[in-house]
């Protein structure tokens, strides 16, 4: 700036994603100034994003399902720029599957038509000779290995033509890009191990394993993968159909029926889920939505589906791929009751969890790091829920661009009004119901040339009425069918206002007593520190043991908080009168001594690629922790090692297996002997090794060295009566007994 006179500045070209301003070499007005530095008379923050009109808004009788739906929004609102970018303070990269994951979020709120065909232009000048289409477009960086190709991402070039055909009727996007789609798709199959694609990130940011977001955990890469290449030759093969290719239509229709033949006999077990690692939330919702779930084993896939949900205490495992696929799965087989109580959590791990800290816009992951960004969009999909099923507002499935519709609000138990509304092409679509004095009232707009077919919760066709008269004898409303969804009306063009008085047994109300909450969970605490539990169902009725067995309506009533002189697993699990009884709620509690239990540490400075030899380093510090937590050294951020050691208690002898965690390099040494070598600078992963060993206390060693970004370590065990779990500090003496 110039000086001498007053002035107006604004950045140009860049723009910065913050959420705190530090200015420096300047003051404010009206401050002093004894160095005559600039003055400051104000400082505006501009948000800038790209210019996609709103055309839809949601709210609810639920504050927290709006805070919810602002905080998506925000996020979304951000990261809108020249490309849809994964967060604004980092690279500002177009990285593609949010893009097309997102999309039916982001298509409720803005009107993406230009901004998505402009991102399907990157993609076709981004795609390489060979048919790759790679993770980011614009293809700037040169990533390696599944940070350059993933089959999750590139699927944005034959996804997003298809979304943007159906949403806006835009024949010409396919044509466009038909050649790009059928190139990715033959890419897939060329690259391909007997059908199976090259993997690469998977279900990136899955959670609920202990570990930090990152690399999938529960759901195989080649998974995730391979049902991406059967959704996207799936698409192939109708584009080819609607654009008139019979040759193709007919190659890639048998392609995706050989690759569902090869993904059944490959993850399948033939009953009720698909192969995981701990939970088939992602695996089998990626199987129900794209169609290769044979169609006798949908029911059991979906019960074993919301299992693990409820035996979590509703906490969804999926990450930035599946989430999007378990919400449509849930929608889809009308598990409605299972998606209110996921979107209404409120522990770690949760939308509500981020709105009860304050956090205004979304975060790039679920276990809530704030290491990581606070602004992605990327796990935003519930918002799909909130327009197409609480709202109900849908385009027919076998219409684009809402030339027909389909208006059929869910009544989730607990919600008593929505007001929702959608501009299309043709027009505003509003739905807005409130239940108010045992009525369902319900606004509806439809606009002009076209048609909409609305379920309205009735009993009988007769107890429906628009604007006070019979709906049967109203003008522009025919009634169509019963069904056990409801009453179900043709509705031409117009506003209307329908009543029902038989709308209570339509409601989704809870079956189920909840999961009771325990606390702590898989902790060590001291004897004197109290257990407690609850239930969010009033009037229900905790049971519980100590010694593992599940709990019946015999075992020991829940009164009020109590404490534990040993290390044991508390199950407990609710009741109540006409309700199903709640899954059962675990965790495995260690009592120690603060006085006996724990470890010795060694804290050192050095920046390494692989772990020194600790014993050629003088340390910095050295003391005592009580649980093997390198947060408790008060290290700082990066550039550091520490050496554990202290001697474990082995319950029973027998073969016990080791689990090392950490970010980044580490080793176990039991009985001066090397079991886990988890060494090298990486990123957040786990190594595993066994050991035959008898009753009794063994030495142990733990070293670990932080590189750059992050710090983590974790150290488990599985063995005789023991499932895998954290080594508890119980387990840890610091000396030699």
């Amino acid at each position: 700036m110039r000086g001498g006179a007053t002035e107006t500045w604004t950045p140009q070209f860049t723009y910065s994603g913050f959420q705190y301003v530090e200015v420096t070499g300047a003051v404010p007005a009206g401050r002093p100034n004894p160095e005559g530095l600039p003055v400051i008379e104000s400082l505006v923050s501009c948000h800038v994003r790209n210019e996609a009109s709103t055309v839809g808004s949601f709210s609810c009788s639920n504050p927290l399902l709006n805070d919810i739906h602002g905080m998506i929004d925000w996020a979304v609102r951000s990261n809108m720029g020249h490309v849809l970018t994964d967060c604004p303070h980092r690279e500002k990269l177009g990285w593609l599957e949010v893009s097309y994951l997102m999309e039916p979020s982001i298509a409720c709120r803005y009107d993406i038509a230009n901004f998505y065909s402009k991102v399907t232009s990157d993609i076709r000048d981004s795609q390489d000779d060979n048919g790759a289409i790679y993770t980011v477009a614009p293809n700037y960086p040169n990533f390696s290995e599944g940070f350059r190709y993933t089959p999750e991402w590139g699927a944005a070039g034959v996804v997003l033509p298809w979304q943007i055909y159906h949403l806006y009727g835009d024949r010409q996007v396919l044509e466009d890009n038909y050649e790009t789609m059928k190139r990715f798709a033959d890419y897939m199959r060329e690259t391909s191990n007997d059908l199976i694609p090259i993997a690469g990130l998977g279900d990136w940011c899955d959670y609920g394993h202990g570990h930090r977001g990152g690399y999938s955990r529960f759901t195989p890469f080649e998974l995730t993968a391979m049902a991406t290449f059967y959704h996207c030759t799936r698409i192939v093969a109708e584009t080819a159909g609607l654009l008139g290719n019979q040759h193709d239509l007919t190659e890639y229709t048998a392609l995706a029926e050989q690759i569902k033949t090869k993904f059944n006999a490959t993850y399948f077990n033939g009953v009720d889920e698909y192969t995981n690692y701990g939970s088939p939330q992602t695996a089998n919702a990626m199987a129900l939505v794209t169609g290769l779930i044979p169609p006798g084993a949908v029911d059991p896939a979906i019960e074993r589906m919301v299992e693990d949900i409820r035996v979590r205490g509703n906490q969804q495992t999926s990450g930035d791929v599946g989430f999007t696929y378990l919400v449509k799965a849930l929608a889809k087989h009308g598990r409605h009751d299972v998606l209110y109580d996921i979107a209404t959590r409120r522990d770690i791990g949760s939308y509500g969890y981020f709105v009860d800290h304050g956090w205004p816009s979304l975060p790039e992951n679920w276990d809530a790091n704030t290491d990581a960004s606070m602004n992605h969009c990327m796990l935003g999909h519930i918002q799909q829920w909130f327009y197409s099923d609480l709202a109900g507002i849908q385009c027919d499935p076998n219409a684009v661009a809402f030339k027909k519709i389909v208006l059929f609000p869910k009544l989730v138990e607990d919600i008593t009004w929505v007001k929702a509304w959608h501009k299309s092409l043709y027009g505003t679509i509003r739905s807005e119901w409130e239940i108010r004095d045992n009525r369902f009232s319900w606004n509806v707009t439809i606009p002009p040339n076209t048609t909409a077919t609305a379920c309205i919760p009735a009993e009988s066709k007769k107890d429906v009425t628009e604007s006070g008269d019979p709906a049967t004898k109203a003008k522009g409303v025919k009634f169509i069918k019963m069904s056990k969804d409801g009453a179900w009306f043709e509705v031409a063009s117009g506003n209307y206002h329908f009543e029902s008085s038989k709308y209570a047994d339509y409601i989704i109300r809870k079956t189920i007593v909840p999961m009771t909450k325990i606390s702590p969970v898989n902790e060590d605490i001291t004897a004197i520190e109290a257990i407690t539990m609850e239930c969010e169902t009033e009037d229900a009725i905790i049971r519980y043991t100590l010694d593992g067995a599940e709990p019946t309506e015999d075992s020991r009533e829940y009164t009020g908080p109590f404490t534990l002189e040993r290390s044991c697993v508390v199950k407990a699990r609710a009741f109540k009168e006409g309700m199903k009884q709640g899954y059962v709620a675990k965790s495995h509690i260690n009592i120690y001594d603060p006085a006996v239990n724990g470890l010795k540490f060694e804290y050192y400075l050095g920046k390494w690629q692989v772990l020194p030899d600790f014993d050629l380093i003088t340390p910095e510090k050295t003391g005592v922790v009580t649980h093997l937590d390198i947060n408790l050294i008060k290290t700082r951020e990066e550039s550091f090692g520490a050496r554990f050691s202290g001697w474990t208690d082995i319950p029973e002898e027998g073969d016990y297996t080791f689990y090392l965690t950490s970010d980044d390099g580490s080793k176990l040494f039991i009985d001066n002997r090397e079991i886990v070598n988890n060494d090298g600078a990486h990123g957040d992963q786990e190594k595993s090794g066994q050991i035959k060993l008898k009753a009794g206390k063994h030495p142990i060693v733990l070293e670990y060295f932080q590189g750059i970004r992050g710090k983590s370590l974790g150290l488990f065990w599985e063995g005789p009566g023991i499932e895998k779990q954290r080594v508890g500090t119980s387990h840890l003496f610091r000396n030699e007994p």
